[in-house]
């Protein structure tokens, strides 16, 4: 009898954790760039982990890279860091705020590989979460 109650005990406890899974998340901080070129792969892969959502931000290209393992050291890009966006003046003006001006190099063949990729995991049904607009 025991052993019926614990397998009983045990099959409850699965269908719970079936019920309340949870859910894996990939942060990519600081660096856009790298999944650009050839993301299907790298989704591919997080997918198979058991990523089902992404976090992206700062929304910036040539944004300077945190140094693994050092926890607070960088390294500068060669180009400056560029918006991934033009601003919305209206948002701004809305706020009682002068709107900045758009990125001197707008970057528009990386903004359309970035819109890709966002489109990408939106349709393998991720959760998308953009972190920190931008930080220049």
């Amino acid at each position: 009898m025991a052993d019926f109650r614990l397998i009983a005990v045990s099959n409850l406890a699965k269908n719970e954790m079936e019920k309340k899974s949870m859910k894996v998340w990939m942060d990519v901080m600081r660096d856009v760039e790298y999944l650009l070129d050839d993301y299907d792969p790298i989704l591919d892969a997080w997918e198979a982990g058991g990523v089902d959502g992404l976090v992206i931000g700062p929304m910036v290209f040539n944004a300077r890279k945190l140094v693994p393992g050092t926890g607070s050291r960088y390294v500068e890009c060669a180009e400056p860091p560029t918006a991934t966006f033009d601003p919305n003046p209206t948002v701004y003006r809305r706020l009682g705020v002068e709107p900045p001006p758009p990125p001197d190099n707008p970057y528009p063949d990386k903004r359309a590989q970035l819109e890709r990729l966002l489109t990408a995991a939106k349709q393998r049904g991720w959760t998308v979460y953009i972190f920190q607009a931008a930080n220049l």
